[in-house]
């Protein structure tokens, strides 16, 4: 519901940097966990993953939805759903075979969430750059 009020209020852009700034900031956090790390770390790093997607989400949808037009409304909402999809399960796939590989459990989680931190600055790099831009 917040997601939404901050959408029609300031755009798409202000959510979507914010969200990937928290999920960023969530995932850094819980790089650094190791097994003698508080449980208190790992819940505010998972709170500020949860909460920086709930802001990412709902704002990619209504930039995807706003910027097509009504005929090809459930084209453009079957593409998103489906890149979303192929990319969790692409995501799944590469840090499940990081977190697999030989050497420490702790070591490879680190590893595959610096590639997953690098990822979400991509996106966030996305976003900077194309959403929520005037046109001239």
């Amino acid at each position: 519901i917040l997601t939404g009020r901050i959408v029609s209020r300031f755009g798409v852009r202000l959510p979507m940097v914010t969200g990937f700034i928290l999920v960023i900031s969530g995932v850094l956090l819980q790089s650094w966990v190791g097994v003698q790390t508080s449980y208190v770390v790992t819940a505010i790093a998972l709170f500020l993953m949860g909460f920086g997607i709930s802001q990412v989400l709902p704002a990619l949808v209504a930039a995807v939805m706003s910027s097509t037009s009504r005929e090809q409304a459930g084209i453009a909402s079957g593409a998103l759903n489906s890149s979303r999809q192929l990319g969790a399960v692409l995501g799944v796939a590469v840090l499940g075979l990081i977190l697999s590989g030989s050497g420490s459990f702790i070591v490879n989680l680190h590893v595959a969430l610096i590639v997953t931190s690098v990822v979400l600055l991509a996106g966030l790099g996305v976003v900077l750059l194309f959403i929520g831009r005037n046109k001239a």
